[in-house]
């Protein structure tokens, strides 16, 4: 009885991107605690809409796909198709309306951000961007680092500094890395869709060498802005330290678990590990 709650519970906090909104609003704390930020109620009822909203459209975009290649989240949208779109447009509605309320960028960066996440998952015949090898960890790597770094500090009417750029390059890069992960998960359905990912070109295990090169790049370059630069770039070298972790237990475990769970944690161990510097260095 208890495991069946539970699954209860995974399907609706997971397939409905909760889980992954959580962890991208606990960032985005983390970010605001990195540049003395305020975080206000507004601010995190935006940060929390947007992504949830913004991933949910996709996520409708993609059903037919997903059918090939996760058709257990496809099951269970189709089967809440109703309360999924309502929700969807809910929160997309108050994602527009608490930016536009703060200041009119805010309420421009989600629209435009919308409109390219639009045509980054339009068909076109049988052609879509995110197709194209690599473009789609780009680009969702550049739309993350954009929405986590850039949009709290156009929220809040802040300068951007060089540190800014960094953080772009940072979280973009473990964002861009996890979705490879991802693709891992998803390589069979990708084959049959010829969807040009990195596992269906380069192999499974090619792709697992390569995730691990890029992630310990990250944490070396990570490392040396820590030392050269302070310690607000330490979270980076911590979180990288977690994500080879996590690409370690993908022949281990059930890869469900290790994308839905561990892989999707990363955002919020942002935050966390922003939270835990500031007590550790106050």
């Amino acid at each position: 009885m208890a495991t069946k709650y539970l699954n209860i519970f995974f399907d609706y906090f997971v397939y409905s991107n909760v889980y992954m909104a959580l962890s991208a609003l606990f960032c985005a704390y983390g970010m605001t605690l990195q540049f003395g930020l305020p975080f206000t109620l507004p601010f995190a009822i935006m940060e929390f809409s947007a992504p949830l909203s913004l991933y949910s459209m996709n996520r409708y975009m993609e059903l037919k796909q997903d059918l090939e290649t996760y058709p257990i989240r496809t099951n269970f949208i189709k089967n809440k198709m109703h309360l999924f779109m309502l929700a969807t447009l809910f929160f997309y509605a108050l994602a527009l309306i608490l930016s536009f309320l703060q200041n009119t960028n805010s309420f421009i960066f989600i629209l435009l951000t919308t409109f390219s996440m639009t045509i980054y998952g339009l068909h076109i015949g049988n052609f879509r961007l995110k197709d194209i090898l690599f473009l789609k960890n780009i680009f969702l790597g550049i739309v993350w680092s954009a929405s986590l770094v850039v949009l709290p500090q156009i929220f809040f009417q802040a300068t951007i500094s060089s540190k800014t750029i960094y953080y772009i390059i940072l979280v973009g890069s473990l964002c861009a890395i996890n979705t490879i992960i991802f693709d891992l998960r998803d390589v069979q359905g990708d084959k049959k869709n010829n969807v040009m990912t990195a596992p269906v070109i380069f192999g499974e295990k090619n792709t697992k060498r390569l995730l691990n090169v890029m992630t310990a790049i990250l944490l070396l370059f990570s490392l040396a802005l820590y030392i050269n630069l302070g310690k607000e770039y330490l979270i980076f070298t911590l979180t990288s330290l977690y994500t080879l972790l996590v690409i370690s237990r993908i022949d281990v475990e059930d890869i469900k678990i290790v994308t839905e769970l561990y892989a999707d944690a990363f955002l919020a161990l942002l935050g966390f590990f922003s939270v835990l510097l500031r007590l550790v260095f106050v």
